[in-house]
């Protein structure tokens, strides 16, 4: 059996490899709490007993100007639960908007039906809720014999409409341990963002009084368990624990087991965090609050044309149907100064077009409501991000909004702050991340887009390593590389776990680059063979060879003809099911990303305009012939 020594280590390691080196610390000085009940509850829980009720504010005294609400930016509501395991909550949600502006509220709710939840629309930043693994500890602690079920649907409608943050007690048994694997089994099948771990305290006044909590060393192991077993989760150990002795011994321990966030730790616990390398990241709210995207989704979203038609919001005629969802979030409010962007700083292109397509505005929860019955061929739903104050906020609230309506998969094309802001998307229910590098080399990235090569870089670096195929970066053909400063870029990205899209740059009237011409359709064709055979890992860069310019001449495949056949390698690279129509050309041609599967005679013209050898190879020493067809090319 792995002794604690080595699951913590194991833990750390994982900790280490996906989340960057802070650990949030949260005193929650400006949290008010308030009992919807008061001090009654109907289960007197044998852990509790309404003990906890007693130290919060009882709602029926609150005034909307109450002395005790000052400095208070948020609030923990709660309440004792009925028989149902209910809180009941209708009555009070007059008040509670009464004291809403400028705070967020953190909600405890026990089991709710979907009827209850629209009257909390507006209300609710986030949701604490209660977890258990096992029926006895349902049955004999909280007294209801509901069943595990009751919950597990509870937990699941509650997320569909808010960012939802479970709380599992350790030892709640009494003090020993019962459910709380199986508890964590199930958060991993339901991809859990974020678990708040508390601890059982023996309390006065309760049937649990004189039982002992569980030993700080058996919780330490739970908490690397969880780690492990949820590698990408935020894991939080939270206020409820044992103080004195017992948390001076939990807490250092907690840190080596991988949380990230931990409540009121003791200086042992900040020692530790130091000695391991950690920067404190410190708050002054309830630790729920530390969960990105609580923000709601911003008001209106734009929708590419096509896709527009696609969702029937729009009747007209296009020639090839998106097949994924196309949305732009972001005002011509980008940061960026992408020489090639519509919607960058200082453009004076269309406000409505990113590259040649245009986004008309819609309301958010239009929008929501199209996807959520988005007929075929929709097949994802993909949200581009401009560059902008709470981007990252906004955009994590948007996917956890869509994923609340939809099953269809999320991919996001964004410039996140750090690594951490990726990891955030994916446990917000985004399938994959998008990152618009753009450039193959230092020298494009600084004519077109400006400095910051080298962390956007390490950005890109640390993403693909952390969350593998996950990440698609994002290159572009014709923005002054060589050709062969691109295949080695596309065998970089794949080398560290990453996978590449590919996108022609298209000049766009108003745009800092409105006068550069397109690549050439060869040298296209011949950078979508390159980055399929590395995609397909059937050859690497170092095989190719290039002419003097750069330029790309033999891939080392002695049967490429037929590796290429079927015409995959020309049509649109990126996320499944991404086939982006038009977005590089027109529908008059040259077509660039094919949208659909290519006919034999386009296969044809494709293999025609790569101007590569197709069996045995090219000499080292190029005639003067192949120099003018890579000129011509």
């Amino acid at each position: 059996m792995e002794t604690l020594e080595a699951r913590l280590e194991r833990a750390w390691g994982v900790r280490q490899a996906r989340f960057l080196p802070h650990l949030g610390v949260d005193d929650p000085l400006d949290t008010r709490a308030v009992s919807l009940t008061g001090a009654s509850c109907a289960l007197q829980c044998a852990h509790c007993s309404g003990h906890y009720l007693r130290t919060m504010i009882p709602i029926q005294t609150l005034a909307p100007q109450d002395a005790r609400l000052e400095g208070a930016t948020s609030l923990l509501i709660s309440g004792g639960c009925d028989r149902t395991g209910r809180v009941p909550f209708s009555s009070h949600l007059v008040k509670l908007r009464a004291v809403r502006p400028g705070r967020r509220f953190n909600w405890h709710l026990g089991l709710v039906q979907e009827d209850d939840l629209p009257s909390l629309q507006g209300l609710v930043d986030v949701v604490s809720f209660d977890l258990v693994g096992d029926e006895r500890t349902l049955r004999d602690v909280y007294g209801v014999d509901t069943g595990l079920e009751a919950y597990h649907r509870t937990f699941r409608l509650l997320r569909r409409r808010f960012p939802v943050i479970p709380h599992i007690t350790v030892g709640l048994y009494g003090g020993a341990i019962s459910g709380e694997r199986a508890a964590i089994r199930w958060l991993q099948e339901e991809r859990a963002e974020a678990v708040v771990f508390l601890v059982f305290i023996p309390t006065p006044g309760t049937r649990y009084a004189r039982c002992l909590p569980p030993p700080p060393e058996e919780v330490a192991q739970l908490l690397a368990e969880a780690r492990i077993a949820l590698p990408d989760a935020i894991l939080i150990l939270g206020c409820m624990r044992p103080r004195g002795a017992y948390r001076r011994r939990l807490d250092p321990l907690a840190i080596r087991a991988g949380v990230n966030r931990i409540v009121k730790p003791e200086p042992s616990a900040l020692e530790q965090a130091r000695e391991l390398g950690l920067q404190l990241d410190r708050r002054r709210e309830c630790c729920a609050f530390s969960l990105p995207g609580l923000r709601p989704p911003p008001d209106t979203l734009r929708v590419s044309l096509g896709t527009e038609v696609a969702l029937g919001m729009r009747q007209t005629r296009v020639d090839v149907l998106p097949s994924t969802a196309y949305l732009l979030l972001g005002d011509r409010d980008c940061a960026m100064a992408c020489g090639f962007c519509a919607q960058a700083r200082g453009s004076r292109a269309r406000r409505d077009a990113l590259s040649r397509v245009v986004w008309p505005t819609h309301t958010t929860e239009e929008v929501v409501a199209a996807v959520a019955h988005a007929p075929q061929p929709i097949g994802r739903i993909c949200l581009q991000v401009t560059v902008h104050r709470n981007a990252l906020e906004e955009a994590v609230a948007t996917v956890r909004r869509l994923r609340q309506e939809t099953s269809l998969p999320v991919s996001v094309s964004i410039r996140p702050p750090d690594v951490d802001g990726v990891g955030a998307l994916l446990r917000a229910g985004a399938d994959a991340v998008g990152l618009g590098l753009d450039a193959a080399c230092e020298r494009v990235y600084r004519s077109v887009k400006g400095p910051g090569w080298a962390p956007m870089l390490r950005l890109v670096e640390a993403s693909c390593r952390r969350y593998g195929s996950r990440v698609r970066v994002h290159l572009m053909v014709g923005l002054g590389e060589t050709e062969q400063e691109l295949c080695t870029m596309v065998q970089q990205v794949y080398d560290w776990g990453g996978t590449v899209g590919l996108f022609a740059f298209t000049p766009l009237p108003g745009t800092a680059l409105q006068d550069q011409p397109q690549p050439s359709l060869g040298r296209y064709r011949r950078m979508q063979v390159a980055r399929y055979l590395i995609h397909q890992g059937l050859v690497r860069s170092e095989r190719f060879r290039f002419d003097p310019s750069g330029r790309l001449v033999d891939v080392g495949l002695s049967d490429l003809e037929a590796v290429l056949a079927d015409g995959k390698a020309f049509q649109t690279s990126g996320c499944p099911a991404c086939n982006r129509p038009f977005y590089n050309e027109r529908p008059g041609g040259p077509v660039y990303n094919y949208p659909r599967p290519l006919t034999d005679s386009e296969v044809a013209a494709a293999l025609e305009a790569l101007a590569l050898s197709l069996g045995e190879g090219v000499p080292r020493e190029w005639g003067a012939g192949i120099a003018r067809q890579g000129e011509a090319q």
